[in-house]
This record gives C-alpha cells, sequence and structure tokens, in this order.
C-alpha cells in the first residue's frame, strides 16, 4: 500500500515537520516525523549515496510537509 504525501516514510504519523528533496536525477522525496529525522537523513545517504556531490535539499520547520509539493530555493 502506498504512503499518502504527508505520511512518515517509517510509521503512520501525519505529523511530519522534516522533508529531503533532490528533483535532478536521482530524484529523492520523503518526510518524516519527529522521531524519525535521523533515520531519515540515513535513509536519503543509503538512496543517494554519501561523499559523491549528490546534493539535496533539507526542508524543516513548524508546517507540515508533503511530498510532491513545490517550495522555493533560496
Amino acid at each position: 500500500m502506498a504512503k499518502r504525501k504527508d505520511e512518515c516514510i517509517f510509521c503512520k504519523s501525519r505529523s511530519c515537520y522534516t522533508r529531503i528533496v533532490r528533483l535532478e536525477e536521482p530524484a529523492y522525496d520523503e518526510v518524516a516525523c519527529d522521531y524519525h529525522v535521523l533515520e531519515l537523513e540515513k535513509h536519503s545517504d543509503e538512496v543517494l549515496g554519501t561523499k559523491n556531490g549528490i546534493m539535496r535539499t533539507h526542508l524543516s520547520g513548524t508546517s507540515r510537509q508533503k511530498r510532491g509539493e513545490s517550495f522555493k530555493r533560496i
């Protein structure tokens, strides 16, 4: 069963305030609740690799995050 856009990748929580995104290939877009932030960072490293120059954007704040939503890069 597919996860909802606002559901934590690791549990069923829908109070996700952290998102890691990479729009270019290899693409990555996942959200996590406050309890699984470190696991989200480890998962993105496993999927995208480390020390290879592949950049990703970390979004966190007081509003709930959702996969697939646009965001403005600063």
